[in-house]
Formats: structure tokens, C-alpha cells, sequence
């Protein structure tokens, strides 16, 4: 009887551990993870250094420069506020100001069929996304205020980041 009752202990410390373990696991993953929009694979790779204000740029130059160092960072595909967000003067709450990004997020979703919540790595995010910038810009994003400056960016350079 009191093998029994060991073995039980022993199985659920056993259980426990590997719950730890796997809890650790997801938590490191998490937290190399970025979280973006959809569009912001657009954006990301036609940013050149202007932004709505010097904090957001920054922001975005800081991104850009740790997704294209290594385009196996895992993105999480975000719906509403995402880690580009976080400096944006726009930004209310988890939402902006503006009606235009959940459009120009629901063009990228139905053209690269991407979901929210999907986790991918900026390296399949990026390739999804180049040849909407390079082809689809004014279809994905009308009436974005930048459209003018990425289409300027993606006539002068072929190959774009």
C-alpha cells in the first residue's frame, strides 16, 4: 500500500516538474516574441527613418533593426495595439485614432491568408508582406497617410529591405 502511495507522489512530482519545465519554456519563447499588426510588415520594411514622432521612430528603427538582424525572431500576428504601438501618439488604449489601420490589417490578413493570434517568424511574415509593398501598396493601404512615401521608397529601391 504505501508503494502505491509513493509511486503516486513520485508521478505527480514527476508531472509537476514537466509542467515547470514546459511553463519556462513557453515564457522564453514569449518573451524573445514580438507582437505586431498585420500591416506593420508593410510598414517595416518601407520605414526609412520617418515616423509620427521621434519616440516612434525610434521605436521602429529600433524593430526593424532586430527583426532584419534576425528574421527568425517569432512574430505573434496582433490584433489592435502591437509593440509598434507602444511609442505612437496615435495609440488609445489597445486601439488608434485613425479608422484606417484594422482596414489595411483585414487587406494583409485576406492577401497573405495570415489569421490573428498565428505566430510565424519575421523572415515568413517579411516574405508575405514584400510583394504587397512591392506590387499591392495602393490597394492594401488606401488613404494611408505614408502611401505616397512608400510608393516614393519602393520605386528607388528594388531591392528593398
Amino acid at each position: 500500500m504505501q508503494d502505491m502511495k509513493d509511486q503516486r507522489e513520485k508521478n505527480t512530482d514527476t508531472q509537476h516538474m514537466e509542467k515547470q519545465k514546459m511553463e519556462s519554456s513557453y515564457a522564453q519563447e514569449e518573451a524573445g516574441m514580438v507582437h505586431l499588426r498585420p500591416h506593420h510588415g508593410l510598414c517595416l520594411l518601407n520605414f526609412r527613418g520617418k515616423g509620427y514622432s521621434d519616440d516612434f521612430s525610434r521605436n521602429m528603427a529600433e524593430m526593424q533593426e532586430k527583426l532584419m538582424s534576425n528574421p527568425k525572431t517569432r512574430v505573434c500576428i496582433t490584433k489592435g495595439a502591437d509593440d509598434l504601438c507602444a511609442q505612437c501618439p496615435n495609440r488609445r488604449g489597445s486601439a488608434c485614432s485613425s479608422e484606417h489601420p484594422p482596414l489595411f490589417d483585414a487587406n494583409v490578413l485576406r492577401e497573405t491568408c495570415f489569421g490573428y493570434g498565428q505566430i510565424l517568424t519575421w523572415e515568413e511574415l517579411s516574405g508575405a508582406t514584400r510583394p504587397l509593398s512591392r506590387n499591392r501598396l495602393e490597394e492594401t493601404c488606401p488613404d494611408c497617410e505614408w502611401l505616397s512615401l512608400c510608393k516614393e521608397i519602393v520605386k528607388n529601391s528594388p531591392d528593398m529591405v
